[in-house]
């Protein structure tokens, strides 16, 4: 078993510091953004949340998200509150109306 010392526990907290401050970054849109203006914008890439801004419905049908989304059904499509953020990860979101900025991964 490894002996644990003041060195190894700051340099795991030191680690897991670093882990914490690059998930704050993300959360706060440091890897970019995309203001989406109607349902013809490219929004290929890795997104992880979208924000409605004006009205936004996402289609559920047309965007294209990762593994780990279970939709229930593509065929019913989400109205985001003007403000709100939905964190769902996608390779491509596409909105059947309103404004909204997709935020990257």
């Amino acid at each position: 078993m490894p002996r644990l010392s003041k060195n190894n526990i700051a340099e795991d907290n030191r680690d897991a510091n670093k882990e914490i401050a690059k998930k704050f970054e993300k959360s706060m849109g440091n890897k970019g953004c995309r203001w989406i203006t109607s349902s013809a914008d490219d929004t290929a890439g890795n997104w992880y949340a979208i924000q409605g801004i004006d009205s936004a419905v996402l289609d559920m049908g047309l965007s294209d998200f990762d593994g780990k989304v279970d939709l229930q059904s593509s065929s019913v499509d989400m109205a985001i509150p003007n403000g709100a953020i939905v964190y769902i990860r996608a390779k491509k979101y596409r909105l059947a109306s309103g404004k909204a900025v997709a935020y990257k991964y």
